[in-house]
């Protein structure tokens, strides 16, 4: 289902987006054009339901690259996520947490790879499975060797591997999940709303770690973009220094009452006479507004006419 998502993000809603018609747990690609005439990108969807076939996946791509199939100048980005085929069927939290520390030495030598053939490292992300609704399960192998308690373990196993410190960007599928079980139609699949936030999350880690390399390459080391330790783009209104001067003004506007910077406010002070002066207050500026707002109750006829 990410993979559908990817699909669409990259504007393929239509041939690429859904297909009901492809072989489940098989392999799957499609080509996108580039759009700025540069190299043409490709998408794929590797089946690799254990531990032990995402590294052998891994070492096979690591051998293309080496041998010379890479493409000049193209990054080759990976996604990875497993443990609940590993749950299901392998039912042992050790081998798993063994053939992950193997995963980590696959995806170190991918990177070195991609980085000798193509000239650019490869970008791993590491996909954290979603939560999984019990309730929802249908069927019982499932229930019981893949519920949502043990899947919580199999991610403890998974942190405790630092598998997560090899990789380039992290997506919390279990974070974006919490509390969304109703989007769950089988207990482990959800709707496309999940796979396309998780595929925008990836995307937005991608292009400000694309940009900060880009960064670092046209600039000396040490410069603005090793200092600044991100590639998030802002606009001038992100400025702190304009920050602070918004900042101070509301703060003016609210010691003296008047949301003209305290203009009106200073000029009756000076120019005004005693009665002016004592109506100006507190309760006459905010007290309206905060009945208004509903901070503060209404007062009754008796008092008002009092």
């Amino acid at each position: 289902n990410l993979y559908y998502s990817y699909a669409r993000a990259l504007g393929d809603a239509d041939s690429s987006g859904h297909n009901g018609t492809a072989p489940r747990h098989a392999d799957i690609h499609a080509g996108f054009k580039s759009p700025t005439g540069g190299a043409n990108g490709q998408l794929g969807f590797l089946w690799a339901p254990y531990a032990t076939n995402a590294t052998a996946r891994l070492k096979a791509m690591a051998g293309h690259l080496k041998g010379g199939e890479g493409r000049p100048g193209v990054e080759q980005v990976v996604v990875i996520s497993t443990g609940l085929w590993d749950a299901l069927n392998v039912r042992s939290e050790a081998q798993f947490g063994t053939d992950l520390v193997k995963l980590s030495q696959a995806i170190a030598d991918l990177k070195f790879a991609a980085s000798s053939s193509s000239g650019l490292p490869a970008t791993v992300v590491w996909l954290k499975t979603t939560h999984v609704v019990d309730l929802r399960l249908q069927a019982q192998d499932k229930r019981t060797y893949m519920n949502d308690a043990i899947m919580d373990r199999y991610r403890g196993v998974e942190h405790m591997s630092k598998v997560e410190e090899v990789v380039d960007a992290f997506l919390d599928g279990a974070a974006v999940t919490e509390d969304q079980g109703a989007l769950s139609y089988d207990g482990v699949h959800y709707e496309d709303v999940i796979y396309d936030t998780l595929a925008q999350i990836s995307l937005n880690q991608l292009r400000s770690r694309w940009k900060i390399l880009a960064d670092s390459s046209s600039k000396p080391a040490g410069g603005d973009a090793a200092k600044s330790g991100n590639g998030h783009e802002v606009c001038e209104m992100a400025h702190p220094g304009y920050a602070t001067w918004v900042l101070g003004i509301v703060v003016v506007m609210m010691l003296t009452m008047d949301n003209f910077f305290g203009i009106p406010m200073l000029v009756s002070y000076l120019l005004g006479g005693e009665t002016l002066k004592r109506a100006i207050t507190y309760e006459n500026a905010y007290g309206p507004l905060l009945v208004k707002i509903g901070m503060r109750p209404a007062p009754s006829q008796g008092a008002s006419e009092a």
